[in-house]
């Protein structure tokens, strides 16, 4: 059998045969207890539109005060990134000027959906707002490392192994040989662990608001995408007014080293601005076949993948707030996509990684019909401290 026969028989065992099409699951109190306390990041951040503030929450006694320094070092270096001003902080909360808008990846996705309905110029709007996104990128990523404020490489191995077991735990995968999976995956975070040097921005564009006028229906603009895109694409007229309305928010991240690409790859491939096309957005700089690059691309697209899943499998309520972000499919087939690269290149034997993929990819296709976080949701933000 040649090669190219070996491939193609081993391609639709995989498809066909070796997956379960139907995987089962089983969500228990300690899933949606080890999602509330790992990777329900929602929960920290809230927009307040009846008090006008936005509150950001801590987890830690002291990540507040750290955050307030974080704050003035990017404001010392950064001034054209704009940040809410700070009302007032406390041990475990700062309060911010509330700003009344939309979350940049509500913006990008409802854009996208105009210009699919024929709308040309929402793309000059949606590359304009990205082109800001990846200025204000750039500018983030010049500022000195400050070594009080950033001194921890992001613990991706605890992240990485800590998550896929709990996926494999409640959607199991018979066909996987756990023990190659974690050495395959070890070897990649200790790749990773060598790239780490730049503070942790997490570009996502659901980490921005922009401001909409006060005659600008907020409800409706976050509803209706249409809408919002006429609204967005009659601003966007208005000479830099992504410039001066683009604001942005959480640096709880940025204590953690991560490395270079990180950010760029979060902001390039994330679901609501992939669409837009690169000639449209100035250079871009990421070599996507550099070897570095997929490394950081896969940790960082598989651990997206992983989060959207627990949205979709445990907590889909929440996860319909921020749909902007794309379907967890996305970001498991981009993985998976990421993952064979790496095996086709010969850069790492990852043949249980991309099996755990394509696992993922079919696991996207189970919607449940209950959210299973119940009232853990209210239980939660109860306990969360009033300021």
């Amino acid at each position: 059998m040649s090669v190219r026969q070996w491939k193609v028989v081993r391609y639709l065992a995989l498809r066909f045969s070796v997956i379960n099409p139907m995987p089962s699951l089983h969500v228990d109190a300690q899933a949606v207890e080890f999602f509330a306390n790992h990777l329900w990041k929602e929960r920290r951040l809230e927009i307040d539109s009846s008090r006008k503030r936005i509150v950001r929450y801590s987890v830690g006694d002291e990540d507040a005060k750290t955050e307030m320094s974080i704050l003035h070092h990017i404001r010392q270096y950064a001034r054209e990134v704009r940040i809410p001003s700070v009302r007032f902080f406390q041990r475990d909360a700062i309060a911010f000027d509330y700003i009344a808008g939309v979350r940049g990846s509500t913006a990008l996705a409802a854009l996208r959906a105009s210009f699919k309905g024929g709308n040309s110029s929402a793309l000059a709007i949606a590359a304009r707002i990205f082109d800001k996104l990846r200025r204000d990128l750039v500018s983030l990523q010049r500022i000195p490392v400050h070594g009080e404020l950033t001194g921890n490489i992001y613990n991706i191995e605890d992240k990485l192994l800590r998550d896929t077991a709990e996926l494999l735990r409640i959607a199991p995968c018979k066909e996987l040989l756990e023990a190659r999976l974690y050495r395959e995956m070890i070897i990649i975070c200790g790749l990773y662990r060598e790239l780490c040097c730049l503070p942790f921005r997490d570009a996502n564009p659901k980490n921005c608001i922009i401001w909409l006028p006060e005659d600008v229906e907020e409800h409706k603009a976050m509803a209706d995408r249409l809408y919002l895109s006429n609204i967005l694409c009659e601003l966007g007229k208005r000479e830099g007014y992504f410039d001066r309305h683009l604001f942005q928010l959480d640096f709880s991240s940025w204590t953690q080293l991560v490395s270079r690409f990180d950010d760029q790859i979060i902001l390039f491939l994330h679901n609501s601005a992939v669409w837009i096309p690169r000639g449209t957005t100035g250079a871009r700089t990421i070599c996507w076949g550099d070897f570095d690059v997929l490394v950081s691309s896969f940790v960082r697209i598989y651990r997206f993948a992983v989060r959207k899943l627990f949205y979709q499998l445990i907590h889909v309520q929440s996860g319909q707030q921020f749909n902007a972000d794309g379907p967890s499919i996305y970001y498991a087939r981009t993985a998976r996509l990421i993952a064979r690269q790496l095996r086709r290149a010969g850069f790492l034997d990852c043949d249980q990684i991309t099996l755990l993929c394509e696992h993922i990819v079919m696991l996207s296709s189970i919607f449940p019909e209950r959210d299973f976080f119940g009232t853990k949701e209210t239980v939660t933000k109860s306990e969360q401290p009033g300021i």
